[in-house]
């Protein structure tokens, strides 16, 4: 059976990790210097490589070499040990993973506490994972504290979680947290390119299947799909290796992913935009006819309304005025404008918990006036009001 690409290219030392250098950072120079806590809390979006990172730390910490020379931490893992190869295939007696979801009363604390107290079987550190350690009941949380605040010295702890807040207070200040980011669009387009060249650099029967030829497109909507994950991302491109018949083209991820093309989002800009009634009617009707799902189409809206904040600013200081080396100078002036009509019309009805997109004062200088004119209120926290 293929294996899945995302477990295929799950990082395996702090270089690979992209997106998250402050973690990195601290990590390595902990690692180097010694000074590695008993806990470390990681908190961020799914497929951020939370648990990626905890495993490249668990190899950190028990890595001896190629040659078995190495006696003490490394912040490079040399990644062919037993130790490193071991952990990367998940079957080390010394990395212990527990889903804390499905492990979360109080005696499934006590037998983690029970098993605490014995030495590593083979490395260095014993290395508890304990992913999404936010459903823990409130009796298991207080029976792990003191395990938590003492462990033995031979002991590091990673909890991982998607939700922080949901966290007891006294587990959080008894580990260092990480909050993990989501990467940018280029960042996950330059993973998936990597992956494409690797994959394409592999013997035939290896990769089990024809070269993958991709545009560069296409690579660009899957990483914008992705929401910021890097593993929901390379699930998507590898599912679109089985579904073309040929170059994946952009046509083909949208089709596959249900993603609405460009052009009807500028379109319900323009009709909503100018309040032509019976239209935006028989554009709803187009989408039923189509079969298309009401809430993706939602969800593209928004993200189409995210990314066009900033060159609606462009278009207000003047098409000419944009230097040439601007990326979003490829638009052209009449994407610009769509663009511009788009973000008014959609701001309009922003929901409250929405971020500060106007929060960089020159390009908002440039627009206030005219988004002033088309009465606009806005109401998330920490953003101009007009």
């Amino acid at each position: 059976m293929k294996r899945s690409l995302y477990r295929e290219y799950r990082p395996q030392g702090f270089d690979e990790l992209l997106g998250q250098d402050h973690v990195v950072r601290t990590l390595r120079n902990a690692v180097e210097s010694g000074a590695v806590a008993h806990a470390y809390i990681f908190a961020g979006p799914r497929g951020t490589g939370k648990t990626s990172t905890a495993r490249i730390l668990a190899k950190a910490l028990n890595c001896v070499g190629p040659e078995g020379s190495v006696d003490r931490p490394t912040p490079t893992p040399c990644g062919v040990c037993r130790h490193c190869r071991a952990i990367a295939d998940g079957v080390s007696l010394d990395v212990i993973e527990m889903d804390a979801a499905s492990h979360r009363q109080i005696d499934d604390i006590r037998d983690l506490r029970d098993t605490i107290a014995f030495a590593p079987v083979d490395g260095r550190y014993k290395v508890y994972i304990l992913d999404e350690v936010h459903m823990l009941t409130t009796p298991a949380a207080n029976a792990f504290l003191k395990t938590l605040e003492e462990p033995p010295d031979d002991v590091v702890f990673v909890l991982a979680t998607t939700e922080a807040h949901r966290l007891p207070e006294t587990i959080i200040s008894r580990c260092q947290m990480f909050d993990f980011h989501r990467p940018h669009v280029a960042d996950i387009t330059r993973l998936l390119a990597g992956i494409v060249e690797r994959e394409n650099a592999r013997p035939g029967d290896e990769r089990g299947g024809p070269p993958i030829d991709i545009q560069d497109e296409a690579l660009h909507i899957i990483a914008r799909h992705s929401q910021g994950g890097f593993r929901d991302a390379i699930g998507t491109l590898d599912k679109l290796v089985t579904y073309a018949d040929g170059t994946i083209t952009s046509d083909d991820v949208l089709e596959a992913l249900g993603v609405t093309a460009s052009d009807l989002l500028f379109e319900i800009a323009d009709i909503v935009s100018e309040r032509r009634t019976a239209e935006a009617l028989q554009f709803v009707q187009r989408l039923a006819d189509d079969g298309a799902d009401y809430s993706q189409f939602i969800r593209d809206l928004m993200v189409a309304n995210g990314d066009a904040h900033k060159p609606i600013w462009i278009s207000e200081m003047g098409w000419n005025a944009v230097p040439d080396d601007v990326p979003d100078k490829r638009f052209g002036q009449a994407s610009l404008d769509q663009q511009a009509r788009f973000t008014v019309g959609a701001y309009e009805r922003a929901p409250a918990e929405w971020p500060d997109l106007f929060g960089n004062p020159l390009l908002a200088s440039a627009g206030l006036d005219r988004l002033g004119r088309q009465g606009l209120r806005l109401r998330a926290p920490n953003v101009y009001t007009l």
